[in-house]
């Protein structure tokens, strides 16, 4: 089987194949068509922790804060050569949006907490690739809620610096780690809470 180079033009790739004394041209998919790939990178990686080590919630709000809000505004800084009042706008827009993504982290820890998501390690975390906008949190994936009779409702990756044990209580106190206020706090409980009642029944 004989491959044609892939030629400059937006032309579809082909190659030949030889049946029986007959060459039939095969048409390759054409590579403009398929979207670029976007970096990954889990939590345990990001934050420098080893297989196994419990991280925290906190720690992940400055990798986001380090690589993602520090990130955008490096590369806004790039644009010195535009005015400063839209250079401003930029390094502001930044970090609002890391703001957003800590904020999104706490609504997850917060489902975490009620549906006893207890396999929460930082393997089950991540951050995606967005260029100029650096690092940002990924959708979440691996959601395994654990009945309180198979395992104890501790959380493997703490919700403040020292503690995972399952607790609204918790929740609210560590909300200033997620630049959010109590009243901000509860309200995201709240929310989780009306949608998570029913969990049980639905699965």
């Amino acid at each position: 089987m004989a491959i044609c180079r892939l030629p400059n033009s937006r032309r579809r790739p082909t190659n030949t194949v030889s049946r029986r004394g007959r060459k039939s041209p095969f048409v390759w998919p054409n590579a403009l068509a398929f979207p670029p790939r976007i970096s990954f990178l889990s939590a345990m990686s990001m934050t420098g922790s080893r297989d196994g080590q419990r991280g925290s919630y906190p720690e992940l709000v400055d990798a986001l804060t380090q690589h993602g809000a520090k990130a955008r505004a490096d590369a806004a800084q790039l644009y010195r050569r535009v005015t400063f009042n839209v250079l401003v706008s930029n390094v502001e827009d930044h970090f609002a949006k890391a703001r957003a993504d800590a904020a999104q982290l706490y609504r997850r820890v917060t489902f975490n907490v009620l549906v006893s998501n207890v396999d929460d390690h930082l393997r089950n975390h991540g951050f995606l690739w967005a260029g100029r906008d650096g690092w940002v949190l990924s959708p979440a994936y691996d959601l395994n809620p654990t009945p309180t009779d198979v395992k104890a409702r501790i959380l493997t990756t703490n919700i403040d610096l020292d503690e995972g044990t399952c607790s609204v209580g918790l929740l609210e106190n560590a909300a200033e780690f997620f630049g959010l206020s109590l009243k901000q706090a509860r309200a995201t409980i709240r929310e989780v809470a009306d949608v998570t009642q029913t969990w049980q029944a639905v699965a």
